[in-house]
């Protein structure tokens, strides 16, 4: 998964010590669970023409019409998204807030005058609580589906793999 502007992606411990903490205290269904459907959104939202559309017209056809254009409920959420770029809060803040939490130790705010802050800080809040409504439907509309995603997607991330390593062929 890369970034809108085409980076490499963020390890998760990076973005935050909440995040490497919890990490280290609860199994990767804490990842897939709370965390990784609000990254698919995000990538979502920073890319809407991308590659995330057709993982999310997949899980969530109901969403998307039959030219693959957003339904007017998720014309809204895009809406709101750019209404925080326009207000000068960058997406990788917002991944940031939405990982790491609102709390100051996650960087988020970091960038901002301890004047806009406050404004900041409200503005990504409510924008991350109807996050959460867009993540709770991406990961029930369908949960095998969402299921065998986000097992892919955390081998991804991870750099884990389910299979043994190759052995030596014997005979």
């Amino acid at each position: 998964m890369r970034t809108p502007r085409g980076r490499a992606p963020y390890r998760l411990e990076e973005l935050s010590p909440r995040v490497r903490t919890q990490r280290r205290r609860r199994s990767q269904r804490w990842s897939r669970h709370r965390v990784l459907p609000r990254i698919v959104w995000l990538s979502y939202l920073g890319s809407p023409s991308g590659r995330q559309a057709e993982l999310l017209r997949s899980l969530l056809p109901h969403r998307f019409g039959s030219k693959g254009e957003a339904s007017l409920e998720l014309e809204g959420l895009l809406a709101r998204f750019r209404e925080l770029l326009q207000r000068g809060i960058t997406w990788e803040s917002m991944l940031k807030h939405v990982v790491g939490g609102s709390d100051e130790g996650s960087g988020a705010l970091e960038m901002f005058t301890p004047q806009r802050r406050g404004g900041v800080k409200s503005a990504m809040g409510g924008f991350s609580q109807e996050l959460e409504r867009w993540s709770m439907e991406l990961q029930r509309h369908c949960p095998e589906d969402w299921n065998q995603c986000s097992a892919v997607l955390v081998q991804c991330i991870t750099g884990a793999s389910k299979r043994p390593p190759p052995q030596a062929f014997q005979v």
